[in-house]
């Protein structure tokens, strides 16, 4: 992915501490409101214009510029709610009773099988979804807002772009309000913390100025910079055995069950929705992405460029895990990690392109280049326990 002639981030790689399933991709840190256009180059231009990484293609993203004229000022804002309306399937308990074996005569659960082979007699079938139960289903109604103002113009010779937004989203996911009042009782608190109860939520602020001169009649620059604060707060979900969704769609529909504490499961496959919420996960972003642009044509048959920039993300995923939370099974001891990560992808990019017309019938290009990109990544990670019982981690690597 080239943003403004440099590469950049755009993976999702080195997730943040403890999330299960995907992490966020480097690619939604952009603000589509700054961009101005977006394009796909394939097959060996791609190659060709970028080298041998950019084989399968190259998505090619250009922000937006100021224009020559009145200064032109741009105020928007988004407002609204957000929804699921994913339909869940419903789960399943067949009841019947043992016709063979040791458990003869005893109330178990009857398969397809053991009634095709006479193994089990059926009498009943429970079905259910706790999705359609609103004192057990975590997905709620959640809310976005957006306010940013931008601001383009100049002149013949200097023309700017100046743009600035901040976002704040709360995600669907809410934990039960049965859960929390058994959370309070079970801890002896008033509250809990909003980060527990609701777990997936969005604050990121961006801010974009380009300029572009005319710095003589054969001679152009355009600088560009951009800046993205993040913070995020990510629940435990997909494949992971203690997520959400395993939590709620990944066993039969039984209410009569029970944890080992005694505490009713209520239809929840292993673990209440609020001992698997009490786990909150953050990711904190800091990241520049800044770019310098140089044309010159001195001759109407000769052209020459020069890119240079550089893509750096600070990242600081934690996961914390309180004292008696989470849930069972997995260290209830109290837990805190945190892992700060940096990104860095430079890119320098120069080139040359003669372009002749020997005949009338025959014209020929012919261009030099030179690229150098340099990708660096560095990583520390450490943990603590409550009361020593288990031990700090500290790893740190580079590339």
């Amino acid at each position: 992915v080239i943003i403004d002639g440099v590469r950049m981030t755009s993976t999702s790689g080195s997730s943040a501490i403890g999330v299960g399933g995907s992490a966020p991709s480097r690619l939604d840190d952009l603000n589509p409101e700054e961009i101005e256009n977006i394009e796909v180059i394939k097959g060996p231009s791609a190659a060709t214009l970028y080298g041998t990484e950019a084989a399968n293609g190259v998505i090619n993203i250009t922000t937006k510029r100021g224009k020559a004229g009145k200064t032109r000022w741009n105020v928007y804002t988004e407002n609204g709610a957000i929804t699921n309306p994913n339909v869940f399937p419903n789960l399943y308990y067949g009841w019947g009773t043992s016709l063979t074996g040791a458990n003869a005569g005893a109330r178990v659960q009857c398969f397809n099988a053991g009634i095709a082979n006479g193994s089990c007699r059926a009498d009943s079938l429970r079905v259910g979804n706790a999705f359609g139960i609103d004192s057990l289903t975590p997905i709620d109604r959640g809310s976005r807002s957006q306010y940013g103002m931008q601001v383009s113009g100049g002149n013949d010779r200097v023309q700017f772009f100046v743009a600035g937004e901040t976002e704040v989203e709360t995600g669907v996911y809410k934990m039960p309000d049965i859960e929390i009042a058994r959370l309070k009782t079970e801890r002896n608190v008033t509250g809990l913390p909003s980060s527990q109860i609701r777990p997936n939520a969005l604050d990121r602020n961006s801010l974009r100025a380009n300029l572009t001169a005319q710095i003589s009649e054969k001679a152009t620059l355009q600088v560009s910079s951009g800046f993205i604060n993040s913070r995020q707060r990510l629940p435990q979900n997909e494949d992971n055995g203690n997520g959400i969704m395993v939590g709620m769609l990944g066993g039969n529909w039984r209410q009569d069950l029970v944890d080992s504490r005694g505490v009713k499961l209520l239809g929840y496959r292993a673990f209440p929705m609020g001992d698997i919420l009490s786990t909150t996960t953050t990711q904190d972003l800091n990241r520049f992405i800044n770019s310098a642009q140089a044309r010159y044509e001195p001759y109407n048959w000769l052209s020459a460029r020069a890119t240079i920039g550089m893509d750096f993300a600070s990242r600081l995923d934690r996961g914390v895990q309180l004292f008696e939370q989470g849930v069972l099974g997995v260290n209830r001891v109290g837990n805190i990690s945190d892992q700060r990560s940096e990104i860095n992808q430079q890119t320098v990019d120069l080139g040359g392109t003669v372009t002749k017309q020997p005949l009338s019938w025959l014209g020929s290009k012919t261009s030099v280049g030179m690229q150098y990109i340099r990708n660096y990544f560095s990583q520390t990670r450490s943990a603590a326990c409550r009361r020593r019982q288990c031990l700090p981690l500290v790893l740190r690597f580079g590339s």
